[in-house]
């Protein structure tokens, strides 16, 4: 038994977390609080377990989404190589970047983007079990939460995250389950040993990983340099980031507003110019070289979206109506330009190594939150 010896124990007294696919959909992966956990991952003092249906409905998200992306580049590439005003200046280079998007293999690359995100993270993938699945079924056929209602297949998927979260609240220590869906929750919450959150924001803030962040050497260090960087400096850089890539942002992002005349009051945003009235909020410390600061500012854009055909006369004078054959076509194209404002987060990673070496504060990082994104029409 002299093999004993070398047993690693200290992973099963260690507190487990689970996220649930909403979670991981709408949380950007270089917030201040999302690169806690991972470095609270890391460091080993927790292990964040990501169940297989989690893992394969994100995947498959992020599969949908750049499926309609590239085939909207392809689109918007063949449209610029059809102008030959256009198509001349560029000498032929439009048609390789046309062969290379169709040529790529989103399936696959969905597949090599999530396990680079489990491996980079240093999460653990929980497969699915055949105790998961009867658990799971069972519910099912009984109604009970997370089902809403009696076989109702739609939660199935929930049901086998919940199960999987149910099995690591058997097994570990301290179990947290990360869920953003109201049903979910509220299932989750009536299972024993289970503490539940909302958000990843929520669980980093929590006493219990406040006192979990306090022991990473990371975190040390920061406490130790962070009277070296100023708020005011943190705040300059925001601004001049916003005022660099602001528009970069919105492109291609959905916006919703009650004056957008689309059924569902929806159109598709380009900028039309850089970011003005930039506003920088406070900085917020999150610890371990991580901060987080609200911006505002706005931006010309021109909005695209579609009018039902017998609304096409009765739209605002800010739209412009491609109007099409009333007998074949429901919807006709529109656009027009509008001031949008935009609030984001922006979170700051700062190089611990570079500051302790400098003395001064170096920004090492910055970026937009998009899932905080928020974009309103300005008023006229």
């Amino acid at each position: 038994m002299g093999g004993e010896k070398n047993l690693d124990l200290s992973n099963l007294l260690t507190p487990a977390v689970c996220l649930d696919t909403n979670v991981i959909r709408s949380t950007k992966e270089n917030s201040p609080p999302f690169q806690l956990l991972v470095q609270l991952a890391k460091a080993k003092s927790v292990k964040v377990l990501i169940p297989e249906i989690v893992l394969e409905e994100r995947r498959t998200q992020w599969r949908e989404q750049h499926i309609k992306s590239v085939q909207e580049a392809g689109k918007a590439l063949r449209s610029l190589e059809a102008e030959p005003v256009i198509s001349e200046k560029v000498e032929g280079e439009f048609n390789p970047s046309i062969a290379k998007l169709d040529e790529l293999d989103i399936e696959q690359l969905s597949i090599e983007r999530y396990e680079r995100f489990l491996k980079e993270n240093h999460f653990e993938l929980r497969l699915i079990t055949l105790d998961d699945a009867k658990l799971a079924w069972g519910w099912y056929f009984s109604g009970k939460p997370p089902f809403k209602e009696l076989k109702n297949r739609k939660d199935i998927p929930d049901a086998h995250i919940l199960a999987s979260a149910k099995a690591i609240a058997d097994a570990a220590p301290e179990a947290f389950f990360v869920v953003g869906d109201k049903a979910m929750l509220e299932a989750a919450e009536e299972v024993d040993g289970l503490e539940v959150y909302k958000t990843i924001d929520e669980l980093i803030s929590s006493q219990r990983f406040l006192q979990l962040r306090k022991e990473l050497e990371v975190e040390k260090k920061w406490q130790k340099l962070k009277t070296l960087v100023s708020d005011t400096a943190i705040k300059e850089h925001v601004a001049k980031f916003a005022l660099e890539h602001g528009d970069e942002l919105i492109d291609w992002q959905e916006i919703h507003d009650s004056s957008i005349p689309e059924d569902n009051h929806t159109a598709n945003v380009h900028p039309n110019g850089p970011p003005s009235s930039v506003s920088v909020g406070e900085v917020e410390d999150w610890g371990a070289g991580f901060l987080r600061c609200p911006v505002s500012f706005s931006v010309e854009a021109l909005l695209q979206f579609l009018v039902f055909r017998g609304d096409a006369f009765d739209v605002p004078d800010w739209v412009s109506v491609s109007i099409g054959d009333f007998e074949n076509e429901h919807y006709f194209e529109a656009e027009g330009y509008q001031m949008i404002d935009v609030k984001v987060d922006v979170s700051i990673r700062i190089d611990l190594d570079e500051l302790s070496q400098s003395g001064e504060g170096e920004v090492f990082e910055l970026a937009f939150e998009e899932g905080s994104l928020e974009l309103s029409v300005g008023e006229s």
